[in-house]
């Protein structure tokens, strides 16, 4: 298996998925989008939804509804931002605010 991907880093980015999903769930301007109501009234769960919600920030074809998840009010529901900053946040916290994803070896680069 791949040694750089733990169990823990699943059950963190698992756990944060759920989250996500039911902060937009319950957030007020919002609601709706998991759980959608059918033509009997009975409220069923509806993935396809959400996919196209997370994936909205990055629909380039919409651009106004595109620019609108980049806007400063509504970043707290634009799951690209919010996964890269709790990935980020993760990271430097299982490092212990070492980068050490990112050391480079300059002799490798250039003769010294």
């Amino acid at each position: 298996m791949i040694d750089w991907i733990d169990w823990t880093d699943i059950l963190f980015f698992g756990t944060y998925n759920v989250l996500y999903a039911f902060y937009v769930e319950l957030h007020p301007g919002l609601g709706k989008i998991i759980l959608r109501t059918d033509s009997n009234g009975r409220d069923r769960l509806n993935m396809s939804s959400f996919f196209n919600f997370i994936t909205t920030p990055l629909n380039f074809k919409k651009k106004n509804i595109m620019k609108m998840f980049w806007q400063p009010s509504n970043l707290d529901i634009n799951y690209v931002f919010t996964t890269a900053m709790f990935l980020s946040a993760y990271s430097l916290l299982r490092t212990g605010g070492r980068m050490s994803a990112i050391e480079y070896d300059i002799g490798n680069y250039c003769s010294i």
